[in-house]
């Protein structure tokens, strides 16, 4: 990757420390067996302290190597040699922090999203959708109950329910099991003849034959039941009497063979 910033130059200084054995004339490494590294011309080397003069007292030519030369080159043992050396700082592809014109590449790393061990690229993040569309098929939730034989009818408890399979009727629980009765919730209690309301009373009257549902267990009514009179002779004789009659107040338990006229 190409840089911005410091222009071409020196670097940092290194410090390399050497202590002779006895007889050296030159030195390469440090005592941790560093190699010593410098820019020509660019070096500066003490003995015991004293620094030394280049080309006087060493050379250092070749990047790497420092020679001492003179009457008495050679190193005693334990003579400290201290090597300040100032790297070359020269990277590719600069631009100057002043300012510029850069041409070399640049790469970005592409940035991710992580979460919970769980990395997903930039890319494949999308934004939520504006106005989604539901396309399934709504189901409406429903009560069912599993059909139950009489024998074997739950314990109940009021406003329980079940579905009794021998009798087919849906069961409810007051005070016992019964079946549910949909007339009775629906408020008619009994059906048949000319109906009409009056009060708190229902009326059924019949004109002729027909049929008197009851929807209820028990039905408290009144009943009047009226026999027609008989009739005249064809010759200018007399009507014939009244017919009788027959009636049954607050009558409970009600049926059909209750009734009899003659």
């Amino acid at each position: 990757m190409a840089y911005i910033g410091q222009e071409p130059g020196q670097g940092q200084a290194e410090r390399f420390i050497f202590t002779a054995s006895g007889g050296e004339t030159t030195v390469t490494a440090d005592d941790d067996g560093l190699s010593i590294g410098y820019t020509v011309n660019q070096v500066s080397v003490f003995l015991n302290g004293v620094k030394l003069v280049l080309g006087t007292d060493f050379t250092a030519t070749n990047g790497s190597t420092i020679t001492f030369i003179g009457d008495s080159p050679d190193l005693v043992a334990l003579d400290v040699v201290e090597v300040i050396a100032l790297s070359s700082f020269s990277p590719a592809n600069t631009v100057p922090k002043t300012g510029g014109t850069f041409t070399g590449a640049v790469t970005v790393p592409t940035p991710t999203a992580t979460g919970h061990a769980v990395t997903k690229a930039y890319s494949d993040l999308k934004s939520p959708i504006a106005s989604p569309t539901f396309t399934g098929v709504a189901t409406a939730p429903s009560l069912v109950l599993t059909p139950t034989a009489t024998a074997s009818a739950p314990t109940g408890s009021q406003g329980a329910l079940y579905y009794d399979s021998d009798k087919d009727a849906l069961m409810q629980y007051g005070t016992s099991w019964n079946p549910v009765d949909l007339e009775r919730s629906a408020g008619v209690k009994a059906s048949g003849g000319i109906e009409s309301v009056s009060g708190s009373y229902r009326y059924h009257v019949f004109k002729s034959t027909g049929s008197f549902t009851i929807n209820l267990n028990a039905l408290s009514c009144d009943i009047l039941v009226i026999a027609g009179g008989a009739a005249g002779s064809l010759d200018h004789g007399g009507g014939g009497g009244a017919g009788g009659w027959a009636s049954i107040s607050a009558h409970m338990n009600l049926c059909l063979s209750d009734i009899f006229v003659d």
